[in-house]
């Protein structure tokens, strides 16, 4: 996974984080 690859995965996780909470 490419560095960019993984903090766009990060991104889209914590966003969905914030719609759960």
């Amino acid at each position: 996974m490419s560095e960019s690859s993984k903090r766009q995965n990060s991104m889209a996780c914590r966003l969905s984080d914030n719609e759960k909470a």
